[in-house]
């Protein structure tokens, strides 16, 4: 039974490129995304060749590929071995900018912008007296699903209020950017 070995993965920029040991005797591998073989990819030794590994568009969040050797037999796609599985986790990056005005109360413009769908109560502001240091240091209220077109909102306060963006705790597929 052949076998995929010595399975990597390498990020750059948007692609992420998936390399492993091409099993001996093989001329073709099948690649599936999410466990769904039935939409799983034929890729070719010439291919894998002339791209130095499956190169594919990273998709936000965990993503798992079984690659699995295969031949092709009375026009049949045929598994010649084990699939072989890597994870890799895709921080999606969420911009944001807040923007302060004041007359006799203090107007924060907060937007927001993803490269991908956020779900809801993934962030949340949090208003106190002093600038909030943690999710937990003051009045914490959720933000709603930011799609791709930017989210913005206006929050109100006191003038001696300050807010601050956090993340939910222990959420670790995003990432914040901006000012």
């Amino acid at each position: 039974m052949q076998t995929i070995k010595n399975l990597t993965h390498h990020q750059d920029n948007n692609k992420l490129r998936i390399t492993f040991d091409w099993p001996a005797e093989t001329t073709q591998v099948h690649i599936a995304k999410e466990n769904d073989f039935t939409k799983a990819k034929l890729f070719t030794l010439q291919e894998y060749k002339s791209s130095g590994g499956f190169v594919t568009s990273k998709s936000p969040g965990i993503t798992n590929y079984y690659i699995f050797p295969s031949k092709q037999e009375s026009g049949q796609n045929i598994p010649t071995g084990e699939a072989a599985h890597i994870s890799y986790t895709h921080q999606t990056i969420i911009h944001f900018q807040l923007e302060e005005k004041t007359d006799q109360y203090k107007h924060h413009k907060l937007t927001l912008q993803s490269e991908a769908h956020i779900p809801a109560a993934t962030l949340y502001y949090v208003k106190n007296d002093h600038p909030p240091q943690s999710i937990t240091d003051g009045i914490k209220y959720p933000i709603e699903a930011i799609r791709q077109a930017p989210l913005t909102r206006i929050i109100r306060t006191n003038k001696d209020e300050y807010i601050k963006l956090f993340l939910k705790d222990g959420e670790n597929l995003y990432k914040l950017e901006g000012k």
